[in-house]
């Protein structure tokens, strides 16, 4: 028997990257999924290809900065599978650029993105995962833990990521859903973090003009790649 076998999942930001890798080994472990990107082509080219491969994958398009179409999704994901076991949340966005040239409306699309649609999924979600005593996976960043220059907006909203993650397990403790929060792949220390951050700016076009304070980096469990206290 697979692991996922008879699971439902929701996964936020399928189409590509982490979301699709995501997807992949989910349904490759038996789980039936409702995809879901704001890319409407590379989502429905990726889950074909899954279906193809006779996976139990669900194309469902919908942006994550529109709360009434996050409850939507999870509404379609519970209409479709009976129930929700897992909910994903790894859509997101990242932008390098001067603090000061930051605009309004750029530093409230990466929030918008990040934060609020994590925090407009988990509450359409958790009604249903209470049910199933279900999973919350919600995808955050050593950049907020660390800080990276050029990159105020991502850093601070996967701040507050790991922050709602460590509320919602507080609140839920006692009642499910359990709740993972797992950092994402930019730098597993200090300096990689750096190295990648360097890589950035010079894709960017902008020179450095602050260093990342290594001694205050902080250490996560490199066998499991978790946010020491969760998962």
């Amino acid at each position: 028997m697979q692991r996922f076998e008879g699971k439902a999942a929701l996964i936020t930001g399928s189409a590509s990257g982490i979301g699709l890798a995501t997807t992949k080994r989910l349904a490759g472990e038996g789980a039936r999924i409702l995809a879901c990107d704001a890319n409407a082509d590379l989502l429905r080219k990726e889950v074909q290809a899954l279906a193809d491969q006779g996976f139990d994958v669900t194309p469902w398009v919908f942006d994550v900065r529109d709360s009434a179409a996050c409850d939507g999704a999870v509404a379609q994901a519970v209409a479709r599978f009976g129930k929700l076991d897992i909910l994903c949340n790894i859509a997101g966005v990242l932008m390098f650029k001067h603090f000061t040239d930051l605009t309004d409306e750029e530093w409230a699309r990466v929030f918008a993105i990040n934060v609020n649609g994590v925090f407009a999924m988990c509450r359409a979600a958790i009604p249903h995962l209470l049910a199933t005593r279900g999973n919350i996976v919600n995808i955050a960043s050593v950049a907020g833990m660390v800080g990276v220059p050029y990159n105020a907006p991502y850093s601070a909203s996967k701040a507050a990521v790991l922050n709602l993650s460590r509320a919602l397990a507080v609140e839920y403790a006692s009642r499910g859903p359990a709740r993972q929060c797992r950092l994402s792949g930019i730098g597993a220390d200090a300096d990689d973090q750096r190295h990648h951050a360097a890589r950035q700016r010079r894709t960017a076009g902008i020179r450095p003009a602050v260093a990342l304070d290594r001694s205050r980096a902080p250490r996560r469990d490199r066998r499991r790649g978790r946010l020491p206290g969760f998962g």
